[in-house]
């Protein structure tokens, strides 16, 4: 008989456990399952970016997405990962207290993917540094919620 583990290896594997399922779920959007209520909560362009009831740019692109990328530009097309990062941050409250500042960087992580990939004149990039600054104040890192900021 194996012997019980300890709360530390108990909190250890649980943590593990949640970042194998985060990383799997993080490469597309439509990876992971969301439901009409959280969908109806984000901005209603998410719905048009690639991976959620459409394709990508070139393959099966919403009907709408050319109004998308006429106000915002090509970078639009990265915008699945904003709109993910929205939904998880939604989701942290309900996770347990102990996974919490790990969801947090997986949304980060999220908002950072488009910073990374969008033109350099993105309309969206305030936008994403202060959900990025939030996120860090909801960490209780206010250095670097600052630097979002600033």
């Amino acid at each position: 008989m194996l012997p019980e583990p300890t709360s530390r290896t108990a909190m250890f594997r649980r943590q593990a456990a949640a970042l194998i399922v985060l990383a799997a779920s993080s490469v597309h959007a439509a990876n992971i399952e969301w439901s009409e209520g959280e969908l109806a909560l984000i901005a209603p362009y998410c719905i048009d970016t690639m991976g959620w009831k459409y394709g990508d740019s070139t393959n099966n692109p919403s009907p709408r997405a050319g109004h998308w990328v006429a106000r915002m530009g090509p970078s639009f097309w990265h915008m699945h990962h904003y709109c993910a990062g929205l939904l998880k941050l939604k989701r942290v409250k309900r996770a347990p207290s102990s996974l919490h500042d790990l969801q947090y960087r997986d949304v980060i992580g999220e908002f950072e993917y488009v910073i990374r990939s969008s033109t350099a004149d993105f309309v969206m990039l305030p936008e994403l540094y202060a959900r990025i600054g939030e996120v860090h104040l909801l960490r209780n890192d206010i250095p670097r919620a600052a630097e979002a900021f600033e």
